[in-house]
């Protein structure tokens, strides 16, 4: 039996390389299990193959024709705002020892950010020195893939004896993810993710702050739920957090277990237990971006309102995040993945974490021990502190240029919707 399944766990993941007859017996299996089929659409696969097989050759071309300079810059800062958030909450968590806080805020001190791509990509030689003993065959397909993953088991296997590279790159850029390491202590945040509509130099910050910066926020509070916080700020497995800082961190993240473990999606629970570490990446994340996003606001100024959009740009945040996580799916992959996904259904990723912030309650007005605002919350990395002070100074003559455009805008909102007022907004700011 142990024989069957490891070679059918081999075979599943080659049968895209096989021909149509395979392709079509794997279908059949993708319905049944998750209500739909994979795409059958060539020029899909055939970049996907390619990214699969030489990951920072397609990346470099993908780095010069869509990525902008300064994108990578601006993302710098926004996480360094958001580390130096992270780091405040700390001494303001009432649940966690003086000790404990100073090894937590210097665990953010040392973790380390790659962000868009590697920078040896940017240079053509080293690019084709990277894949310079891997050949292909115009005629062969499935051994051309073979041969990349043998490839790759060469080159893994030549590392074994060397220290570990902590700033290797693992994914391509051109895939839209990040994550953290809880070994080497590091997020990534791909430049395929640094892109509209969930961030672009261009827009308000509340927009970039909102949809990017809550991503980086849940990267960095990995590093402190439930696994995460087992590694220190090395990424060596070890007990850092005191024992009284463990019970009354297990005894709160119990309300996120309840909590989310009630909400249900297809006629399916979520498992709260399962899902705990996302779900406090997701609430924690969001919060130390929306705190990240009045420094800013603080220390630089309150932004313009969007052209017809009835919407404060503190709003503007919550939206863009509720934004960040539209998606479709059927039913039956829906059932699936509330059972054995680690992040729970996208909906939900968006309900738990507002319904448990008091500054989305506050911007929105909802009634105490609403859906929206209940009481008490759930709350771990959540801290009470005052929000910077805003300071605001009309420039009249903007608004009343902003003014003139508004029937215009408000006339055609319901129709194009709000990537299409961010694009005007840009074309606005850039016409001073």
């Amino acid at each position: 039996t142990l024989i069957n399944y490891a070679a059918w766990t081999l075979i599943r993941g080659k049968i895209s390389y096989l021909s149509k007859p395979f392709r079509d017996a794997k279908e059949v299996l993708n319905v049944a299990m998750f209500g739909s089929k994979d795409k059958d659409v060539r020029w899909e696969t055939c970049v996907s193959a390619v990214d699969s097989g030489i990951t920072f050759a397609l990346s470099a071309m993908f780095i010069r024709e869509t990525f902008k300079g300064e994108s990578k810059a601006m993302a710098d800062d926004m996480i360094d705002k958001i580390k130096k958030a992270f780091k405040e909450n700390f001494y303001h968590f009432e649940w966690m020892d003086p000790e404990t806080q100073e090894r937590a805020a210097e665990k953010v001190d040392s973790l380390d950010e790659m962000i868009g791509f590697p920078d040896y990509i940017l240079y053509p030689d080293q690019v084709d020195g990277e894949y310079k003993d891997l050949e292909f065959s115009e005629n062969d397909y499935f051994n051309n893939n073979m041969n990349v993953l043998k490839y790759d088991s060469r080159r893994d296997m030549k590392k074994l004896d060397l220290p570990t590279n902590r700033s290797e790159w693992m994914m391509s850029a051109t895939n839209t993810n990040a994550y953290y390491s809880s070994s080497l202590n590091h997020i990534v945040i791909t430049a395929a993710y640094l892109q509209p509509p969930f961030y672009d130099v261009n827009y308000p910050k509340s927009i970039n702050f909102g949809a990017m910066g809550s991503v980086m926020g849940h990267e960095i509070t990995h590093a402190f739920d439930d696994s995460g916080r087992l590694y220190d700020k090395n990424g060596n497995l070890n007990q850092w957090w005191k024992n009284s800082t463990i019970e009354n961190f297990e005894k709160r993240s119990q309300c996120f277990i309840d909590q989310y473990s009630s909400f249900e999606v297809a006629g399916t629970k979520l498992n709260g237990k399962i899902t705990l570490g996302e779900n406090l990446a997701d609430c924690g994340g969001l919060k130390v971006a929306y705190q990240a996003y009045q420094r800013w606001v603080a220390e630089n100024h309150k932004e313009l309102p969007l052209p017809g959009v009835p919407l404060t740009h503190n709003q503007l945040f919550f939206l863009a995040y509720a934004q960040s996580e539209c998606s479709v799916s059927t039913p039956e992959k829906l059932r699936y993945a509330a059972l054995v996904d680690v992040h729970s259904a996208p909906k939900y990723r968006v309900i738990g974490p507002v319904s448990n912030s008091e500054d989305f309650a506050r911007e929105f007005k909802c009634p105490s021990k609403s859906a929206m605002n209940p009481q008490p919350k759930c709350e771990i990395f959540n801290s009470h502190r005052e929000s910077p002070p805003q300071i605001f100074e009309l420039d009249f003559s903007k608004i009343l240029s902003l003014s003139s455009l508004l029937c215009y805008y408000c006339k055609n909102l319901q129709e194009r919707g709000l990537h299409f007022f961010l694009k005007e907004y840009m074309n606005f700011v850039e016409q001073g």
